[in-house]
């Protein structure tokens, strides 16, 4: 599957600030989890608006989570980072959250009841 997202569109569009191997590492997986996400619809509308910053907000969820998760806070002199602690959501929901700010109201997920 062809990603959904160039590193163009990503700085421009989206506003994303990663650097292009940091996205490039990770724009093909978000692809396919946007993609499993809609059922397969996602690669039916590759140019949809919604579909492509679903995957940008998946790229920067999936770096997050690669330095260690969300930073809590960071200093200069001395250089530190901190990451938040205690934070319930796992992995998959903070993915998930990233890609529903955009696919929610979509038509492209399907709800089962």
């Amino acid at each position: 599957m062809e990603a959904f997202v160039r590193y163009l569109y990503y700085q421009e569009s989206y506003g994303g600030t990663l650097s292009e191997e940091a996205f490039q590492s990770l724009v093909q997986r978000a692809g396919f989890y946007v993609n499993q996400l809609t059922g397969g619809r996602a690669a039916n509308n590759p140019e949809n608006e919604v579909v492509k910053m679903a995957v940008c907000a998946v790229v920067e969820a999936m770096h997050r989570q690669r330095e260690g998760g969300i930073v809590a806070s960071e200093s200069v002199g001395s250089w530190s980072r901190t990451f938040a602690t205690g934070n319930a959501k796992s992995e998959e929901q903070l993915l998930y959250e990233a890609a529903m700010l955009y696919l929610a109201d979509s038509g492209l997920i399907t709800r089962w009841c």
